[in-house]
């Protein structure tokens, strides 16, 4: 969550470098971006030696890449090349993160097992939040600081980990990785969740300053509601998706579309927090949601690798998103954080529509079957 709570620098870094408002979200989103190819190989090379290792090597260079930012002056070519290496070892980190939970649970409890991680993650998100609104006092700069934290995570990984044994894994490397149509479908999904999300963390901060909503620190406390939601609805996932079955995704989805409009469009403070509030609660249930569908829509051999593509779509995403959608606002109206909010909550119509179309395709198959 680090990468995403140190989004709340982006307007004084604007300042520091001298540079356009996308160039510096564009920075600020590479690590998105370094993430795919790290998290595509990674999820081949755990095959052979275990997730364990990798895993402790892609937080090492998160912890390396923050603290070069937090304690040296560098100029900008220094910033690239670390937000590079901080992409790198978050596409480890998010894949394996999640890569154990197939090995381990299957079914209905292995997307409780995902929700139950996001959750963990989100009270570590709202921490990191906090952090930052204090750090950001002291300056930009200093918001990296918060990396630090990584440092006992390596030992504490290291420590409760379990040795695993790679000759257990000989016969899932010599496997073949299969794909369907349903993971492509999960892959469409996540990129336009993608989208929406970079486009709320690189804006947030520029749509309080537009609105007069408040002082900067207002976007890391909205960020802190976000993640405080992710946890409370992590830990009652289960519940929901007992509730609403097949109807979760698209509800989700929805709910999301619906938090980013009304953040865009906020003229006052509550409304720009209620926004946070939905959106919070749809990403929080549309992540676990796609990640469990999909991994389970394919083997045991292809399950990690799967992982490892839904990221690396969403890392994609989330790079692209500064340049196309700001491209788009200005095609539209202005180069505005409303204009682009309102972008993110459009494009996530017609995903919500196809989802609900692809729920009555599957009852309709079911329906002929019988």
């Amino acid at each position: 969550m680090a990468p995403i709570a140190i989004a709340g620098a982006i307007p004084l870094a604007i300042t520091y470098y001298n540079v356009s408002p996308t160039f510096m979200q564009t920075i600020f989103m590479l690590p998105t971006l370094t993430a795919v190819p790290s998290s595509l190989l990674i999820g081949a090379l755990s095959r052979k030696t275990g997730k364990k290792l990798p895993l402790q090597i892609g937080i090492l260079a998160m912890l390396i890449s923050g603290l070069a930012v937090a304690a040296f002056n560098l100029p900008l070519a220094g910033i690239i090349i670390a937000m590079a290496v901080m992409g790198l070892g978050l596409g480890c980190l998010m894949t394996l993160n999640l890569g154990i939970i197939p090995d381990h649970f299957e079914a209905a409890e292995q997307g409780k097992a995902m929700a139950h991680v996001a959750a963990f993650a989100n009270i570590g998100g709202m921490i990191l939040s906090l952090l930052g609104g204090v750090l950001l006092a002291f300056g930009w700069q200093h918001m990296f600081w918060m990396f630090i934290l990584a440092a006992p995570i390596i030992i504490i990984n290291h420590i409760t980990l379990p040795k695993e044994e790679i000759t257990q894994t000989t016969e899932e490397v010599k496997g073949k990785i299969k794909l369907n149509t349903d993971v492509l479908f999960f892959c469409m999904t996540v990129f336009f969740i993608g989208l929406s999300f970079a486009i709320r963390n690189a804006n947030a901060g520029l749509l309080v300053e537009q609105h007069n909503l408040g002082d900067i620190a207002v976007a890391n406390y909205a960020m802190t509601l976000w993640t405080a939601v992710g946890i409370v609805m992590g830990f009652i996932y289960g519940v929901m998706a007992k509730i609403f079955k097949q109807a979760i995704l698209p509800i989700a989805i929805g709910v999301f579309a619906v938090g980013m409009a009304l953040m865009g469009n906020a003229t006052a403070i509550w409304v720009f927090y209620l926004g946070n509030l939905l959106s919070g609660m749809g990403i929080a249930t549309v992540m676990p949601t796609i990640l469990s569908k999909s991994s389970q829509s394919v083997d045991a051999t292809s399950a990690t690798f799967v992982i490892s593509l839904i990221f690396a779509t969403l890392n994609i995403a989330g790079f692209v998103a500064p340049a196309l959608v700001n491209t788009i606002a200005r095609t539209i109206a202005t180069e505005t954080a409303q204009v682009c909010f309102n972008i993110g909550a459009i494009s996530l119509v017609p995903i919500c529509l196809f989802a609900i179309f692809r729920i009555y395709m599957q009852k309709s198959q079911v329906s002929l079957d019988n």
